[in-house]
């Protein structure tokens, strides 16, 4: 999936802390936060050991999310 410009600034800004993300049905809100959740693992986790945390109420999210490299 290709990104919109405000995505992509979402997807690789640096703030830290808790994020909300709010939009229209079908604006692909899903997509660019587990890009984000992706980005911040592999960008900003310094340790081995270390999370992020993604919540949502959409079970179908985990269709597009599996355990991260490291945890092979």
């Amino acid at each position: 999936m290709i990104l919109t410009k405000v995505q992509s600034r979402f997807v690789n800004s640096k703030s830290v802390g808790f994020t909300l993300l709010k939009g229209k049905k079908n604006t692909g809100k899903t997509m660019a936060s587990i890009k984000r959740a992706i980005n911040l693992e592999n960008n900003y986790c310094i340790y081995p050991d270390d999370k992020v945390l993604y919540i949502t109420e959409d079970r179908n999210c985990l269709l597009y999310t599996s355990p991260s490299p490291r945890d092979a």
